[in-house]
């Protein structure tokens, strides 16, 4: 079936438009769920190729810090907005819009929030949320974060004066200084609606030595005393935000119990499809019942899995698995299910190119189900790699 017929395909189910602004990670993200719930997608985006294109169905290229009445027309046609993106000036510009468009997956007032490391501090302090200690209450090592987006870019680990010494000033004032804390960590999404709140499934995170989340692994190998106390903290930050929309928050989970990384309000990338392989849990389709069709936010029916979520990047000179960073390059990713011994990777490969990128999708009844098809993958793609 080609991409034409898998279009029309998706249209005969379900006519309903989701717009999607920002084709990078979260867009890609978006697009996939997107597509697994039988939604037509209209992918906006400044760059003329942005990962996320070869996954929607319809594309404009258009800057939306500057909405004009052709994209104003453009999006009231949809059903839905779901921005995908950290722009500021582009969110400002949605939401100064919002109340001639249709629903808009974007509670602006906690965004401001969650996208400031400092005001994001604040507000934990505000409530007694438990977080890193800031210097110069923490001890060395600490961890120095950009004060703005999200992700690994920018953060450093000082370990000693003499190293803190030499940040430079303008650095320091636009950054975040805390305590580095070690453990494992876990992310949990949360919904909220008209005063509901509904924790999603939590997701063990892996981190690589240049900060970015390598893997994200789903099932019910992760602990329900830890899952309990992950969803009380969750609860508890989504009703002191008003949360109106899907909220990420990112713990390690230390000896003193959970300390809170970050929040993000904002749909994120890489756990969502995995709690989605793991539970069949489909958060976009779910915020676009909401939203549309105002059904409570009720347990969801589930299945269970383990799910593994994972990037590899192939060279001429082998393969490495790596952070999500390497998709930002991708161009015209496309859905491949049974992609080798994976379930389904999104991917730019091409047999006829020696230079390649997926996200890898795998499922299994446990976590060594999960390690034995990865081995698997990684035999094969080795094979590949002599031919």
């Amino acid at each position: 079936m080609d991409r034409q017929e898998k279009k029309e395909e998706r249209e005969g189910i379900n006519l309903l438009t989701v717009a999607i602004i920002g084709g990078g990670l979260q867009g890609i993200e978006i697009s996939y769920l997107a597509r697994r719930a039988g939604f037509h997608t209209l992918l906006i985006d400044r760059k003329n190729a942005p990962p996320a294109r070869g996954l929607a169905d319809d594309f404009i290229k258009a800057d939306l810090s500057n909405i004009t009445n052709f994209l104003l027309d453009k999006l009231q046609k949809t059903d839905i907005i779901f921005p995908a993106l950290e722009n500021d000036l582009a969110l400002a510009e949605l939401n100064s819009h919002r109340s001639s468009l249709p629903p808009l997956v974007l509670d602006y007032q906690s965004y401001q929030i969650s996208s400031s490391k400092d005001l994001s501090r604040k507000f934990f302090n505000r409530y007694g949320l438990p977080c890193a200690r800031s210097w110069p209450e923490a001890e060395f090592p600490l961890i120095l974060k950009p004060n703005k987006g999200s992700g690994s870019q920018g953060v450093k680990i000082i370990r000693d004066v003499e190293e803190l010494d030499n940040i430079a000033a303008a650095v320091r004032k636009n950054s975040v200084l805390e305590e580095y804390l070690t453990g494992p960590a876990y992310s949990l999404e949360v919904i909220g609606y008209q005063g509901n709140y509904y924790p999603l499934a939590v997701t063990e995170l892996k981190f690589g030595p240049d900060y970015d989340c390598h893997q994200v692994l789903a099932g019910d190998f992760i602990g329900q005393e830890l899952i309990a106390e992950f969803n009380r903290l969750g609860l508890e930050v989504a009703e002191l935000l008003d949360l109106q929309g899907i909220m990420d928050l990112e713990v390690i989970a230390t000896g003193e119990g959970l300390k809170i990384l970050e929040i993000d309000v904002r749909f994120p990338s890489q756990t969502p499809t995995a709690v989605y392989l793991a539970q069949g849990i489909n958060m976009v389709k779910m915020l676009v019942e909401l939203f549309l069709q105002e059904k409570s936010l009720e347990e969801q029916k589930t299945c269970s899995k383990a799910a593994l979520y994972e990037q590899v990047l192939v060279t001429d000179g082998g393969y490495a698995f790596s952070g999500e960073h390497i998709m930002t390059e991708a161009q015209q990713l496309d859905l491949k299910d049974g992609f080798w011994e994976a379930d389904a990777a999104i991917t730019d490969y091409d047999k006829q190119k020696n230079n390649w990128r997926a996200i890898l999708h795998f499922t299994g009844e446990n976590r060594d189900e999960l390690k034995i098809k990865r081995e698997k993958f990684q035999e094969k793609l080795t094979k590949h790699l002599k031919c």
